[in-house]
């Protein structure tokens, strides 16, 4: 019989060799095990805010922004987003940008003079952006604004408007300012969006087929994209049934999604979502003396003795200049020691 040699007819016990005193009341480490073990991943802090992993944009047609500032401001809180791009801002050099965006938002201008059209891009507060445009004389309505990314990158994000009585020139003026930014930026991201004007260009295609406005002006803008390697994204109606309201990238695989939103003209907003993370500007940390903390009666001796110091060194003929500096570092010194 092939198992013989382990049946047994015992009734010993084979675990009476074990006592009490061999028995340990924590298993320990398995000496082996099918899995590893799982590692125990510490949580974050609750106080450390995590980065945010995509940046936000709208791009408005305003028809206004001034009578507007409470749909902005719902606008803001509902869809949170990091960068506006704006047209037909109507607005004059008179009228700030505070009395229209709540706190948290640069905001760059290019105002028309006569009140009508306009562009703005407004960021983040927290974004380090600074306005590039390559030529402040032109007489485009556009505007351009470089934002930091991390790994010393850029983002160039414009904002363009073309009326719809502007000629030939203008678009090429339009298109020489984008030339110009992209060699300058050749690295850089760029998103450039805005009102062009332009319906008889079919999207899906990229031929013009209507005649609203001049063949050559459709062409150049077309020119425009193609030139500097752009892609259009906006694939729906956004006034009407015609794509009006645009948003170029030479990027793509950055946008993770591009959908309208309810306007507040007579244009939808385009809303997009993309896979782009700005730097962000650190909070510039301040010392904050505790006065409930200080000792008054020691201050007030200090006080006193500063002041018959500081008569006792300047006279009414001393130099204004040297005593600013003296006075400031003793009350610093002062309010270091007693709070």
């Amino acid at each position: 019989m092939i198992f013989k040699s382990f049946v047994t007819n015992s009734s010993s016990n084979i675990f009476e060799h074990l006592s009490d005193s061999n028995i340990s009341l924590s298993p320990g480490p398995p000496a082996a095990a099918s899995s590893p073990l799982k590692q125990n991943n510490k949580e974050p802090p609750l106080n450390k805010k995590l980065k945010p992993k995509n940046t936000k944009i709208l791009i408005i047609n305003f028809q206004s922004v001034k009578n507007k500032k409470a749909e902005i401001g719902n606008l803001i809180d509902s869809s949170n987003p990091n960068i506006i791009i704006g047209t037909e801002t109507w607005l004059r050099k008179d009228i700030c940008s505070s009395e229209i965006f709540p706190d948290g938002f640069n905001v760059y201008r290019k105002d028309r003079r006569d009140g009508y059209g306009g562009v703005l891009v407004a960021v983040r507060s927290d974004y380090i952006s600074e306005e590039v445009n390559p030529d402040n004389e032109n007489d485009t309505e556009s505007i351009f604004v470089k934002i930091s990314l991390h790994h010393n990158k850029s983002l160039i994000v414009g904002s363009m408007y073309r009326p719809p009585s502007s000629d030939l020139a203008y678009m090429e003026d339009l298109k020489q300012q984008v030339d110009k930014l992209k060699k300058k930026y050749k690295g850089a991201v760029f998103w450039i969006g805005g009102d062009i004007n332009l319906p008889d260009i079919q999207w899906t295609t990229q031929t013009v087929d209507n005649h609203h406005y001049p063949t050559s002006v459709n062409m150049k803008f077309l020119d425009l994209i193609h030139d500097n390697h752009l892609e259009q994204i906006v694939s729906f109606p956004t006034r009407k049934d015609r794509v009006l309201d645009l948003f170029l990238t030479n990027r793509p695989s950055l946008v993770n999604r591009c959908e309208p939103l309810p306007g507040i003209s007579d244009h939808d907003i385009v809303y997009i979502d993309t896979d782009i993370t700005a730097k962000i500007n650190k909070p510039t940390q301040r010392k904050i003396y505790l006065w409930k903390k200080a000792d008054n009666t020691k201050l007030e001796e200090l006080t006193r003795s500063m002041n018959t110091n500081f008569h006792s060194i300047f006279h009414p003929m001393s130099p204004i200049q040297e005593m600013p500096p003296l006075h400031k570092e003793n009350y610093h010194q002062t309010g270091k020691r007693q709070m």
